[in-house]
C-alpha cells in the first residue's frame, strides 16, 4: 500500500495517497493465462491479446513511470487506470476476416499454442 499511495495520478496532479478500501480489479488478470481485449472502436475491429506476465509488467512500469489516471474509460471517478503499450498479439478485422498486425507472424502462432498448452 505504501507503494500504490506514494503513486501519480498523472490526469490531477496529486498522489493516490490512502484511500478506506480497494478493490483490485487486476485479480483475474493475474489469475489468467492471457487477457483477451476487443477494442470497441469503429466496430470492434481491433483484437488484443495480453499474455498475463506481459500485462502485468506494462501495468507496473505505467504506475511507476507515468503514473495512474483517475476515472478513465468512462469508468466511475474512483476507477484508477494505467494506460499500456498494445501487446505483441494483436489483429485486425478486415473484410471479415482477422489478420494478424503483430509484431511476428511466427512469435504469434507459438505464444498462443503455449498459451492454449498445444
Amino acid at each position: 500500500m505504501d507503494d500504490i499511495s506514494e503513486a501519480r495520478v498523472k490526469n490531477r496532479g496529486v498522489r493516490v495517497g490512502g484511500p478506506q478500501c480497494v478493490s483490485v480489479s487486476v485479480t483475474p488478470i493475474s489469475g489468467s493465462a492471457a487477457t483477451a481485449y476487443v477494442n470497441a472502436a469503429d466496430g470492434g475491429r481491433h483484437l488484443y491479446l495480453y499474455v498475463r506476465d506481459e500485462l502485468l509488467q506494462a501495468c507496473r512500469q505505467a504506475a511507476i513511470g507515468e503514473g495512474f489516471v483517475r476515472g478513465a474509460g468512462r469508468s466511475n471517478e474512483d476507477t484508477f487506470a494505467v494506460f499500456v503499450p498494445l501487446p505483441r498479439l494483436r489483429w485486425q478485422r478486415h473484410d471479415g476476416n482477422w489478420e494478424f498486425r503483430g509484431d511476428s507472424q511466427a512469435e504469434s502462432v507459438e505464444a498462443v499454442r503455449t498459451l492454449l498448452g498445444l
